[in-house]
């Protein structure tokens, strides 16, 4: 259904990121992000992003060249990644299914952190933990330098409600009991960059760091 919306000039991208960011195999590893993930990730023409921090599967016309460039990332949201790349397109939405109609699980906020990150000494603290991580594609293995949050830094539902209900370009909808979420991907990370320039943060406990 999904592919048939956007047609053979669209694609469609979902999260194939497997349960440990230490290890990833780009063609075995199961995609922890649900189950309708893992179906897609298998069907054939998908394309999977060769990271271990939040890797993307896709397919349809721009599929490789948003997914491509991630073999490149240090921190799964940076400016190498599916979702930053996304932003950039003037046409890209992001659909959230049952994560109620104010979903808190937005991974395109985390991109507004990684842009912001050189700028902004809070962020470059936070994004600041190094270690190394196992890349294996078509059964060869590769060592990754990667960071992520510091440890007990969790995400503020509030701010990402907050910023969440700042959007002007979403629509919720309610299918019997599924709550059926569209935003604009360019507006959703304008507004979380906006809001961390204004001390807004996505994260919790920032002023330990």
């Amino acid at each position: 259904m999904l592919r048939s919306i956007v047609g053979e000039k669209g694609t469609v991208l979902m999260p194939g990121y497997g349960p440990d960011r230490l290890i990833f195999d780009v063609q075995k590893t199961p995609s922890a992000a649900g189950v309708l993930s893992e179906v897609f990730r298998k069907q054939d023409g998908v394309y999977r992003s060769r990271c271990t921090h939040f890797s993307v599967s896709g397919i349809g016309k721009d599929a490789e060249e948003l997914l491509s460039d991630h073999v490149n990332s240090r921190y799964g949201f940076d400016e190498h990644s599916p979702l930053a790349k996304l932003s950039g397109c003037p046409n890209g939405k992001i659909l959230f299914l049952g994560l109620g109609s104010r979903p808190t699980k937005i991974s395109i906020f985390h991109c507004a952190g990684a842009y912001l990150r050189d700028s902004d000494d809070k962020l470059k603290r936070l994004l600041s933990k190094e270690y190394e991580s196992e890349l294996i594609d078509e059964g060869a293995h590769y060592t990754k330098s990667m960071y992520i949050r510091q440890p007990g830094h969790g995400n503020d539902k509030a701010s990402f409600r907050r910023i969440f209900d700042s959007l002007n370009k979403k629509k919720v909808k309610k299918i019997s009991n599924l709550d059926v979420v569209v935003i604009d991907a360019a507006e959703a990370f304008g507004q979380a960059v906006d809001f961390a320039r204004r001390g807004i943060y996505c994260y919790k406990s920032m002023d330990r760091i």
